[in-house]
């Protein structure tokens, strides 16, 4: 609980295990025994590391501050439940940065300047001595594009390898886990293709529902802060409410995700486009091709979501508990995110100017050091949970359907191959 705390829960102590914060919570399913926050706050209280890091229920919560709200105790048990999964996403990642992040903003800080001005210092340096040769191609008449490119290699390389290892320390968590729900079950007759197609059929589901369209989130935003009877709206929300949130959570996080993931593919499409098929990575191509015109779109989408998001925490609107205790981290990562948006919007405009001006080369400088920054930061902030909360509803959502599947066998058949232990 100590070291949980230091991850920012705000006198969870407090907690009596009364029972109002999973009452209260909108995506509890009681059939299916789901026991957060209580659940997972009782963990911590008792000690339990292992089964709290195993537990699926650590990342079905997003923080919509309805428990906080009702917490006769003023526990925070979102707050609580946010910190668990800093506490967790520090404990998988093998280096240990995300503990001296988490619990040191100096450190922090430090690192990120450190890293930022040593990468400008490196790209000015490769655009002067012509570090890379004569094959090199320049970006916007300056700044050489082989440094951008291995250097984003090898920073690539290196995020995969520690989420890699953190993805699997986690899943190891959850398979050795025992199910928070206290039902156990006993699967060694399962046969292998029927185990292959319900995890075929769970990831399917996991896609669809809560990457795409991310409906559980949704659901939260519907049944937390829309008026009772009236109609679903995602742009105007909690009219009864002075200030009122205008603009859903939902909403700010589908543009921003679907931003984020726009502007990848029209990078990975410029590149496969111009690098691969063109061989000529510094060709110029017209506003109008689709590339261009994804990232277009996908810029304004990621910025209209980081400058809401940003916006509501400056502001707190009344009728939203989650923007009232904004932490380090959140300003941290929408800040790096809005200034990708702010600085490739400018790298773009001056694609198309007749001539460029001087400084158009430290907006390339800023433009790729802040892209450095964010995605070096991917595996040890809260950004990491675009890997490990879809692993935990997908494992979730396959141990489901395992029970499921097993329970409605024939009851010849049930006894052969199941038992169910309650």
């Amino acid at each position: 609980m100590n070291e949980v705390k230091k991850y920012g829960a705000f006198d969870v102590s407090a907690c009596f295990n009364c029972g109002t914060c999973t009452a209260t919570c909108p995506l509890i399913e009681a059939e299916n025994g789901n026991e957060f926050p209580r659940g997972v706050i009782r963990l911590a209280q008792l000690g339990q590391k292992d089964k709290l890091l195993g537990s699926n229920e650590l990342w079905m919560c997003y923080h919509c501050g309805d428990c906080t709200a009702a917490c006769p105790r003023e526990a925070d048990p979102a707050g609580f439940m946010q910190a668990s999964r800093k506490y967790a996403i520090s404990e998988y990642e093998p280096t240990g940065l995300a503990k001296l992040f988490h619990k040191n903003r100096g450190i922090a800080l430090f690192f990120m300047l450190t890293i930022g001005i040593l990468f400008a210092a490196f790209m000015e340096y490769s655009n002067s001595s012509g570090l890379f040769g004569e094959h090199d191609y320049l970006v916007l008449g300056g700044y050489y594009g082989e440094v951008i490119h291995y250097s984003g290699m090898a920073m690539g390389i290196f995020v995969f390898l520690v989420l890699t290892i953190g993805f699997i320390r986690m899943y190891r968590s959850l398979v050795r886990n025992e199910p928070l729900r206290k039902r156990e079950y006993i699967m060694d007759h399962l046969k292998m293709k029927h185990s292959i197609i319900l995890a075929i059929r769970s990831f399917l589901d996991l896609f669809k529902n809560e990457i795409l369209m991310q409906k559980r989130f949704k659901r939260v935003d519907e049944e937390v802060y829309y008026e009772e009877g009236s109609p679903p709206a995602y742009l105007e929300i909690n009219k009864s409410f002075e200030p009122g949130q205008k603009v859903s959570r939902w909403m700010i996080h589908m543009s921003i995700f679907f931003g984020f993931i726009g502007l990848a593919l029209a990078t990975a499409f410029d590149y496969l486009i111009k690098d691969l098929i063109l061989e000529d990575p510094a060709g110029w191509v017209p506003i109008y091709h689709p590339v261009r015109l994804l990232g277009i779109i996908a810029g304004i989408s990621m910025l209209f979501g980081t400058t809401m998001s940003l916006y509501y925490r400056l502001t707190k609107p009344e009728d939203n508990e989650y923007y009232k205790s904004t932490k380090f981290d959140d300003w941290l990562l929408l800040i790096l995110i809005w200034l990708i948006g702010l600085t490739g919007f400018f790298a773009t405009i001056m694609v198309y100017l007749p001539t460029l001006p001087n400084w158009s080369g430290y907006v390339i400088i800023a433009h790729v050091v802040v892209i450095g920054e964010l995605f070096l930061m991917i595996p040890f902030t809260k950004f990491a949970h675009m890997i490990y909360r879809p692993l935990g509803l997908w494992m979730l959502k396959y141990e489901e359907l395992k029970i499921d599947f097993l329970e409605n066998l024939p009851s010849e058949e049930r006894s052969e191959v199941i038992k169910v232990i309650v």
